[in-house]
Formats: C-alpha cells, sequence, structure tokens
C-alpha cells in the first residue's frame, strides 16, 4: 500500500516523464487557436475563477445523517464536508482581486503621475464614514426605541388587574403592534432585498476574505437593512440591531468611497473628484474602507471604539497592515463620538436636553451594578463553570441554529408566502407567550424598598399610576399586571417575571446586570423559565427573512445563565463574595464565545459595555474556556453560516494532516484557458461569450519564447480592451497589433462598462480582425508556484498573499495548472490527497 510521500513521488517521476520532449499542449494548457473556440463553450453556470470540475463531478450524493461528523456537529480543526448540490452552488461564487495590476500601461502611469498622494484623502474617508455610521446608529436606535416604549406603553396601559376584559384588549395591543411590525420588515425583506436578511456580518467576513457575495453591497440592501432592522427589533421578537448595524457600516463603507451607485445610476462627472474616488476603488482600498465601516458599525453598536476596532482584526478582515489600524481606530472614533453626541440629547426620539453631557448616558451602555462587591479568589470556581457551560449552550446554539437554516432552506426559502408567514407566525407565538407569562403567574411581589421607586410622589403621578424613579430599575419593573394595596402614594407592587416578559433586550440586560442588593429579586423558576424560552426562539428566529442579529439574544441568554448559576451559588453557600449580577456579566460572556469565538475582541467589548474593568480577570478566564470547549462541537456560527451558504471561504488555519507530503499538481485545475500575448480580437470576443473564467495566464507565443508563461490578465481588462477595440479607439490592421492604451484611457474605459457588468462588445467583421497586443497589459507581478510545491505552502501563499489566481508552472515554465480559493478549501484538499493516493495505488 502506497503512503502519501510515496505517492507523490510517484506521481512527480510520472509528470517529469510527460513533459519529455516539450509537448506542452498535452500536459495542461489550452491555447485558443489550436483547440478552436467550439471546444471552450461551457455552460452557464459552469466553474467561475478556473474552479475544479472534478471537485463536482465525483462529490457524494448521499444525504448525511443528523450528527454526521464534518457537517454542523464538527470540531473546529475538522473540514466541513459539502454536498454534490453545495459544491454546485459554490461554483457561483465569483473570487476578488485585492492588489492592483501592475503592468507595463499602469507602471508608466505611475512613473509621470504628478497627483498628490492619497494618504490624507484616505483619512478623510474614514472620517466620513465613521461619522455616517455614528448618525445612521443614532436613527436606528432612537427609532428602535420608539417602537418599543410605545408599543409597551400601550399594552401596559390597557390592563386593568381588576378587570379580566382589559386583558384581551392588551393581548390584542401587544401581539398584534408586534406581528405588524415584524410583517413590514419581512415584507422589505422578502420583496426588495433578500440580501439585507439577517445579521450580515458572515457576508461581510466573505467579501472581506475575498469572496463576492451578489447584492451584499447593494444601495437597496443598505435602504432595506436600515428600514427592516428598526421594525424587527421593535416588533419585540428575540432579535438586537447589533449586527445590521455593523452591516451597514460595511455597506457605507462600500459605497461612499467610490462615488458611484449602479442601483441608482449615479456617478461621481467632477473630474477632480473622480480622480480620488478612482483611487478608493482600487480592490485593496475599498476592502481597507469596508473593514472601517465595519469596525466603526461595532464602536457605534456597543460604544465601544477599542472593541471595535479588535473585533474586525480577530474575526471580519482577513488582511491587514499596521496603517489600517490607525485609521480604523479613526473612524471608530468618529462613530462613537457622533451616536454618543446626538444620543446624549434624547431618549426614544424625546428631547431630553442635556445635548453634549453624554457621558452617564452612551458611555457604558450596559453597566454591571454591583453592590460594593470585591473580587475574590474563589470566583475563579464559578467563572470556570460557567466557561464549561457557556462553550456547552454556545455550541448547542449553534448546532440548533445550524439545523433549523438548513431546514429553512429545502422547505421555506423558495416560498415568498412561506418565508413572510414565518415570520408573522414566529412573532405572534413569541409575543402570545411572553404575554401569558407577565398576566397568568401571578408571581407579584411588594416593591423593595431600597429601591427608592416610592419617595418623592405627588398626586399627579398616582392619577397616571406612574413610578417616580430614583433608581434607574424603577422605570423598568412592570406594576400594572398586580392589584396595588390602597392608600399608598405610588404602586408598591410589581411582577418579576412580566418585568422580564415585556421588557425589550437592553433593558433584560440592564436588570440582569443589576445586583438584586439595588434593585429587585429574580427566582431561579422565572429565570429558568425565560432562559428556556428565550434560547428557544432566540436560536429559531436567527436567519429568518428579517434584518437583525444575534448580540443582543446571546448576552441575554447568557446572562440569564449567569445569573441562574448566582442564585445557586446563593442557595447552596451564601458567601459574601457571590453578587448573580457579577456572574450574569461572566455567563453573557461565555456564552457570546460559545457561540462566536471570539476572545480578545469579546474580553474588550464586555469591558466597554458594563465598565467592570476590575472584571477583566475572570471575563478571560472564562471566554477562553468557553471557546475551547465549544470548538470540540462545532465551528463558529459565522463562519459556518459561511459554509451553509457555500461561500469558499479560507480561513488562516487548515489543519489537514500530512498536507507537506502532497504537492500543487494533487490539487491544481488542467488543462487551463490560456491565451497568447497577441490575440485576434474576434477570437478573445467568443473566447469570453464562451467561458465564465476571469483569469487567464498569457503565454509567449513568439518563435523563441516557447510558450513560457508572462503573466496573468482579467477578463475585465479584456472586456475594456475589446470595448475600446469596437469603439475604434484602439486602430489595427488584420495580423498587425494594436497600440498601447494610456491609463487614464483604459480606465476610463473600465469606468464605461460598470453599468454594464464588463458587458462582452460586439465588433464588426473589420474589427475582428485586428489583433490586440496584451504584453502592456499583463500583470506581471503575478504570482506563480512550480507543480512540485507542497499543499501547505501553496496554501499559505495564496492566503497570506490574497490571492484570486495562482497559475501553475513547470520546470520551463510552462502553465500546467490553475489554483483558486475553491480548490484550498478544505474538502478539495483532502479530495485531492485522496485521488492521489488512488491514482498510485
Amino acid at each position: 500500500m502506497a503512503t502519501p510521500l510515496t505517492t507523490s513521488l510517484l506521481q512527480n517521476t510520472h509528470s517529469q516523464d510527460d513533459m519529455a520532449g516539450g509537448n506542452v499542449q498535452q500536459r495542461g494548457w489550452t491555447p485558443i487557436s489550436m483547440t478552436g473556440l467550439d471546444s471552450a463553450v461551457q455552460e452557464p453556470g459552469l466553474p467561475i475563477d478556473n474552479e475544479n470540475e472534478l471537485l463536482v463531478e465525483d462529490a457524494p450524493r448521499e444525504e448525511f445523517g443528523f450528527f454526521h461528523p464534518g457537517r454542523d456537529f464538527e470540531s473546529s480543526n475538522v473540514s466541513h464536508k459539502f454536498t454534490q448540490d453545495e459544491l454546485e452552488k459554490m461554483k457561483t461564487f465569483e473570487g476578488l482581486d485585492y492588489y492592483k495590476e501592475e503592468n507595463t500601461v499602469y507602471k508608466r502611469h505611475i512613473a509621470t503621475d504628478k497627483e498628490p498622494a492619497s494618504y490624507i484623502s484616505k483619512w478623510l474617508m474614514f472620517l466620513v464614514i465613521g461619522t455616517t455610521v455614528g448618525v445612521l446608529a443614532f436613527l436606528l436606535f432612537q427609532s428602535i426605541a420608539f417602537i418599543a416604549k410605545k408599543r409597551k406603553e400601550a399594552t401596559l396601559s390597557s390592563i386593568n388587574p381588576h378587570s379580566d376584559s382589559t386583558f384581551w384588549e392588551a393581548y390584542f395591543i401587544h401581539v398584534g403592534t408586534g406581528t405588524a411590525c415584524a410583517f413590514l420588515s419581512t415584507l422589505l425583506v422578502v420583496f426588495l432585498a433578500p440580501a439585507a436578511a439577517g445579521s450580515g456580518v458572515p457576508d461581510v467576513m466573505g467579501y472581506l476574505n475575498g469572496v463576492l457575495i451578489p447584492s451584499v453591497f447593494n444601495f437597496k440592501t443598505l435602504l432595506v437593512k436600515f428600514t427592516s432592522c428598526i421594525l424587527a427589533v421593535g416588533s419585540g421578537l428575540p432579535v438586537g440591531p447589533e449586527g445590521p448595524i455593523i452591516h451597514i457600516g460595511a455597506l457605507l463603507g462600500a459605497g461612499l468611497p467610490t462615488g458611484r451607485s449602479r442601483t441608482l445610476g449615479l456617478a461621481c462627472e467632477n473630474t477632480r473628484l473622480n480622480y480620488w474616488f478612482q483611487k478608493f476603488r482600487e480592490p485593496k482600498e475599498h476592502r481597507d474602507f469596508i473593514t472601517g465601516g465595519a469596525a466603526a458599525g461595532v464602536s457605534a453598536a456597543f460604544s465601544a471604539p477599542v472593541g471595535g476596532l479588535l473585533f474586525v482584526f480577530e474575526e471580519v478582515a482577513s488582511f491587514w497592515e499596521p496603517r489600517l489600524t490607525w485609521m480604523v481606530f479613526f473612524a471608530c472614533l468618529m462613530s462613537s463620538f457622533a451616536n454618543s453626541f446626538f444620543a446624549s440629547a434624547f431618549e426614544a426620539w424625546e428631547f431630553e436636553g442635556g445635548i453634549g453631557y453624554f457621558a452617564d448616558k452612551m458611555d457604558i451602555i450596559f453597566p454591571l451594578q454591583a453592590d460594593g462587591y470585591r473580587f475574590h479568589i474563589l470566583t475563579m470556581i464559578p467563572t470556570v463553570a460557567l466557561g464549561l457551560l457557556g462553550g456547552l449552550l454556545g455550541g448547542m446554539f449553534t448546532f440548533l441554529n445550524l439545523k433549523i437554516v438548513r431546514l429553512r432552506l429545502r422547505r421555506i426559502t423558495g416560498s415568498r408566502l412561506l418565508r413572510v408567514l414565518e415570520v408573522c407566525i414566529v412573532t405572534a407565538v413569541y409575543l402570545t407567550i411572553t404575554y401569558g407569562i407577565a398576566v397568568l403567574t401571578g408571581d407579584c411581589t411588594d416593591v423593595p424598598e431600597h429601591m427608592g421607586c416610592a419617595e418623592g410622589g405627588h398626586e399627579s403621578d398616582i392619577v397616571r399610576g406612574e413610578l417616580i424613579p430614583e433608581q434607574p430599575a424603577c422605570e423598568w419593573i412592570v406594576h400594572q399586571v398586580c392589584k396595588q394595596v390602597e392608600h399608598m402614594p405610588v404602586p408598591n407592587r410589581f411582577s418579576p417575571a412580566a418585568t422580564l416578559a415585556l421588557s425589550s433586550g437592553e433593558e433584560v440586560v440592564k436588570i440582569l446586570f443589576t445586583s438584586p442588593k439595588l434593585a429587585f429579586d429574580i427566582g431561579a423558576a422565572h429565570l429558568g423559565g425565560f432562559l428556556l424560552l428565550y434560547f428557544t426562539l432566540s436560536c429559531w428566529s436567527a436567519g429568518m427573512s428579517i434584518s437583525s442579529g444575534l448580540v443582543i439574544p446571546m448576552l441575554i441568554t447568557g446572562a440569564t445563565m449567569g445569573r441562574l448559576c448566582g442564585v445557586f451559588i446563593e442557595y447552596i453557600a451564601s458567601a459574601h463574595w457571590n453578587d448573580p449580577s457579577i456572574f450574569a456579566l461572566l455567563g453573557a460572556a461565555a456564552f457570546f464565545a460559545g457561540v462566536s469565538r471570539l476572545t480578545i475582541s469579546l474580553a474588550v467589548i464586555m469591558l466597554e459595555i458594563s465598565g467592570a474593568v476590575h472584571f477583566l480577570l475572570p471575563i478571560m478566564a472564562t471566554v477562553l474556556v468557553a471557546k475551547w470547549v465549544a470548538d470540540f462541537a462545532t465551528h463558529s456560527l459565522y463562519h459556518a453560516l459561511l459554509e451553509v451558504k457555500c461561500v469558499p471561504f479560507l480561513d488562516f488555519l487548515c489543519d489537514i494532516k500530512k498536507m507537506d507530503c502532497f504537492q500543487a499538481r494533487d490539487i491544481m485545475v488542467t488543462p487551463v484557458k490560456v491565451v497568447k500575448s497577441r490575440e485576434r480580437v474576434g477570437d478573445l470576443v467568443k473566447m469570453l461569450a464562451n467561458c465564465t473564467h476571469n483569469g487567464f495566464p498569457v503565454i509567449d507565443d513568439s518563435p523563441e519564447g516557447n510558450n513560457v508563461f508572462k503573466g496573468v490578465i482579467l477578463r475585465a481588462q479584456l472586456c475594456a480592451l475589446l470595448n475600446l477595440a469596437v469603439t475604434g479607439e484602439a486602430p489595427g490592421s488584420p495580423g498587425s497589433p494594436s497600440m498601447a492604451h494610456d491609463w487614464k484611457e483604459f480606465e476610463a474605459s473600465k469606468d464605461s462598462l460598470f453599468f454594464k457588468r464588463c458587458g462582452i462588445p460586439n465588433p464588426s467583421r473589420e474589427a475582428q480582425d485586428q489583433y490586440l497586443d496584451l504584453v502592456p497589459h499583463v500583470n506581471t507581478s503575478s504570482f506563480s508556484v512550480s507543480e512540485f510545491f507542497t499543499v501547505n505552502i501553496v496554501r499559505n501563499l495564496f492566503r497570506t498573499m490574497a490571492l484570486r489566481h495562482l497559475p501553475v508552472v513547470n520546470s520551463h515554465n510552462q502553465v500546467v495548472g490553475m489554483i483558486t480559493r475553491k480548490n484550498l478549501i478544505g474538502h478539495a484538499i483532502e479530495k485531492g490527497m485522496s485521488e492521489a493516493i488512488e491514482v498510485a495505488q
């Protein structure tokens, strides 16, 4: 039986025998003129970027079991296994370039360019992006708070605990208004912008990794994302706005610096501004701005500038450089500042004055309120336990959510009606249950005197039935479902269950983060029931056809779990170092880590949203333990959702064993479609019409060239060149090469094709006989690897250098294969390795 190393050695000897005598045509590339155009014809939807077609043909068709390893139940170091249908879907995704193509025309332009550098203008653009994201975040959060507040007020004002008839009136208000908001939210997503569904964070991650995901940065997506999120979160569903804010920030980062919109049909006409916009449209600059926008979204969502920077560094961005750190941090600063500045004067769109005094309103959005608690070493024991529970619960949440998403894709996604009905039914069920908990539990208890809610009451307040808040907790408690003791200045009884069930997500987090010594106690039964309800419904709600995120649900689920742990500790042994609010904070961090697998950024975000700097050590410990535990069960939720969408995401780690024993030739695609340095216009037009590849190796076909590899030319470049040839701006005669174009002329041709999505020109018969000299436009800085490079080195090179195409050459520098990201996903590498072993045997 052959070993992997023996396999590679056998294949190397075989390849050298094949290449003997220089018979390149048989061994890896196919010139257009030698095959004819008919042989190049491919069906629509076939691979993009020269993907591995064998990867699809030989894929297994069997359905995987519920707990099949390598599907949704898989440790973080196990490669995901795709079905044949999923591999077919993966072919529809196109790769993205990261670096500007460096050719002769571009180098000539750089050498003679007298325009100033774009360094300062890039800082200014990050300023604009950060400020805009902050303003939009303010508008979003205020609108959500307004809807939630009005719904809660309308529901509670309709309840009279002395009359049963008012309970039905309040029920229809509570459920009806929430379902109506959810209905409008899903209508916008289903019929106008399906790409706006969900949080959008996985899509941003995929794009920054180098995958073009359709409509993810569309202007229509931005409008629908913003409006749908307001309605979805305001409806009362167990969802949050933080994920959509991150996507909105990335949308602004993708759109503002380009100065044009295909959706609106607009483009900047100012020559001076358009020069800078062209600079910002370069692939690397474009991704930098998207990264900054996403970080600004995190900063505005949590009032956490440092956390926003670390979040995109750790999870969202795939490529980083030191200078980008400063610019992203600047965008986070401006985003948090803009949001806090305007929010300092408003609360749910009610002007409260004091604009500019935002330190006590927005700096810490979920403050930890513990009564003089001091960290004790014994706290580390339940801290580690919470990490274990958070990891287990987070892994379970991820697994169940992925199963629900797959079920939804099979049964619901294909029908617009079913997608709308699902949202409405889930909303009605959840709101019905929460309302039933609020009015039927009968758990009314006295308002604790230490809350100070009864101090300062006036007769007008008694008539309105309102509490006079001396403590923030007084604003949260729900007393309308309880019968009050007569002749008291203010309501004196409330329901803890109703308070949890009818409060908004942000209010619930604040309640759980507040010590019972400063507010009110919540029993284990209430916490357990609420945890079960919220975990189940938030798991189902994630991924529905609405714009929503998971951060608030993760915080609430984890905080409820942690507070429940604190109650049990208090029940077992009343220790002076125990405070349920502390364990609520740690539980929130643990569950968040169990789902997202964030570490450094999560620890910082938890500090910034709670202000509990002195609890950094237990937060770090519980986050790490939760991550370790959850990694044994599933991939992180964001990465797993990319796998469900069949996005060819290349993570920085690939733990496939024995990759160093296999070579590039074991995973490359062959034969490869190549073009010569001089090509006939008609042949190029037919080639582009009959194939979907986006990158073509260029070979030197001169008598002395020996068909050696010269570089890579992109489909977009060929379209622009053909556009110039067809319009008569590239004069030439049959048999003679056309002129080399000026860079500005070439870029103008590319811009003219922006609204046509790189349409293929239809040249006249005379133009078809012209020849194009491609040499000045070939990217001579493109990477290539020898066919004998190990797979591990090839993957590291491709991932580190953000490549889109990687030609494989032989010892004579002749093209023998092509590698793209679809050949480097774990599933493809394992398949190529197994096939290499079979061939050797």
